[in-house]
C-alpha cells in the first residue's frame, strides 16, 4: 500500500502504435516486463499505424513500451 500512496495502481494513456494493435493486447516494456493491456484500438486517421487508449501500471508509465509483436508504442500528449 505505501508503494501506491498518492498515486493509483494504473493510469490510462493515448499512444500512437506503428504498426496494428488490437484491444486486450499485452503491452510489455523493452526489456519484457508486463506493463499493462491495451482497453481500445483504432487505424489512425493518416492510415498509419494504430491509435492505442491503454490502461499502464504506474511504475511503467514513463518506460519504453511496445506489443509482444513488437509493435512500438509512442506516448502522445503531455504525462504527469
Amino acid at each position: 500500500r505505501v508503494r501506491n500512496l498518492g498515486h493509483p495502481p494504473r493510469v490510462l494513456r493515448h499512444f500512437q502504435g506503428d504498426g496494428p494493435v488490437e484491444p486486450g493486447s499485452a503491452i510489455v516494456t523493452i526489456d519484457g516486463y508486463d506493463a499493462g493491456v491495451v482497453t481500445s484500438a483504432a487505424e489512425a486517421e493518416d492510415g498509419e499505424g494504430t491509435v492505442v487508449l491503454a490502461s499502464i501500471r504506474w511504475r511503467a508509465r514513463e518506460s519504453s513500451l511496445r506489443s509482444p509483436d513488437g509493435v512500438a508504442l509512442v506516448p502522445v500528449g503531455s504525462s504527469d
